[in-house]
């Protein structure tokens, strides 16, 4: 039960609705699309759309690329953030 209260806490900090209708979109429109969970400064578990033009994966035959080899994404970063990290 602390799990879900978690989850659920998680998702209405993050906008879930918001995510899952940008997901819903990109799979019909281009059957691919996800989020990305990851922590920001405050070590606060945020969600990020992936914009499906920038996954780069392996060939896949499979459409839940379950046999992907790699899947990544491009992020643009600007030359003054770069030289930050």
């Amino acid at each position: 039960i602390a799990i879900e209260s978690i989850c659920r806490a998680v998702f209405q900090d993050n906008d879930m609705e918001y995510h899952k209708e940008k997901v819903i979109k990109d799979l019909i429109d281009v059957k691919m699309g996800g989020f990305r969970i990851q922590l920001d400064e405050n070590k606060n578990i945020v969600l990020r759309h992936i914009d499906p033009i920038n996954i780069v994966t392996s060939y896949v035959n499979k459409d839940d690329f379950s046999d992907a080899r790699h899947i990544g994404e491009i992020i643009e970063v600007p030359i003054s953030e770069l030289r930050v990290m």
